[in-house]
């Protein structure tokens, strides 16, 4: 009798996460971020224009591309203090939570219609008179970074390395593990998501 071999193959269908998805102005959202009321964990998805220099690090060539943005999804905190992060940090590594912020070289906190600072927004105005707002941002991780020229063809990192400006190191917080913080422009913000709700910008 032929020995017969039966092989079951079993598939297994991958859930993909879906969220909801609203779509709000730029005023609407920096009017939800001034109104918060204390720390929040949010994710925003940033469109900024990547830095580069104009010649290579490697052999002094000159840079051939042109405009790059990077797109980065980043997963943070706002309404949160400096100051208190990099206290908390130091503790955290049973060091002495002294740490003392500098004032900021640009920006300050918008004052709410009640009179109170708001946690989040600052606003600068330049001395050529162009007024900016920032996301005062503390992040955590990064969930997605890509980078693309003017007419969004994608631009791999090892491309542009030789010209990427070397990041600045903090070292003034005396922790081991360096506390991030940026302050990307309002109108770098493309989306954002909070609660489990992901917004978009009208533009």
């Amino acid at each position: 009798m032929k020995n017969t071999t039966t092989t079951t193959t079993t598939t297994t269908t991958k859930t993909v996460e879906t969220r909801p998805v609203a779509y709000v102005s730029l005023v609407e959202m920096k009017e939800k971020f001034i109104e918060l009321g204390g720390s929040k964990i949010i994710t925003l998805l940033l469109k900024t224009v990547t830095k580069l220099n104009k010649k290579s690090k490697v052999d002094n060539s000159p840079n051939p591309f042109g405009t790059i943005y990077k797109y980065a999804v980043v997963n943070g905190l706002v309404g949160v203090s400096y100051e208190n992060c990099v206290n908390n940090q130091l503790k955290r590594e049973e060091k002495t939570p002294d740490f003392k912020a500098m004032p900021p070289n640009y920006g300050s906190k918008i004052t709410k219609e009640d009179g109170t600072m708001n946690r989040v927004i600052e606003e600068h105005t330049k001395k050529d008179g162009k007024h900016q707002e920032y996301v005062s941002f503390n992040p955590r991780t990064y969930l997605e970074i890509r980078y693309a020229d003017e007419n969004d063809n994608i631009i791999s990192k090892a491309e542009i390395e030789d010209f990427l400006r070397p990041k600045s190191k903090n070292n003034r917080q005396g922790t081991d593990n360096t506390i991030l913080w940026i302050k990307p422009k309002v109108e770098s913000i493309i989306g954002y998501r909070v609660d489990g709700t992901e917004f978009r910008i009208r533009r």
